[in-house]
């Protein structure tokens, strides 16, 4: 199950985060215990824009392992990440562009 990890965080390091999310639920079938394989998994889903279910396995990587940094780490920019999509978005919809458009801006940096 480690060498699956492995290869899993490596291809989510270098964006290929549909192979990842396959490796990872490998590791999650062979291991459901893995807190690993639930925090590459969620980590992928983020990355994709599900951000929803990334948060979500996230969540039970840390309920598996509560000193999982990395998840820690992760799950903290998700919910970032999510309330400034909602900001920004809230921004758009009351019509206040500048400020929408800081809020996007500051997402994709």
């Amino acid at each position: 199950v480690a060498a699956v990890i492995l290869a899993a965080r490596a291809e989510a390091g270098m964006g290929l985060t549909e192979r990842a999310r396959r490796l990872s639920l490998q590791a999650m079938r062979n291991d459901a215990t893995c807190a690993e394989a639930y925090e590459v998994r969620g980590i992928c889903m983020f990355m994709d824009g599900d951000m929803e279910e990334g948060a979500k396995l996230l969540r039970e990587a840390l309920r598996l392992d509560p000193d999982g940094e990395g998840a820690k780490v992760a799950l903290k920019q998700c919910r970032f990440v999510q309330t400034t999509l909602q900001e920004a978005r809230r921004g758009v919809f009351h019509r206040n562009f500048a400020a929408a458009v800081d809020l996007f801006q500051k997402n994709s940096g």
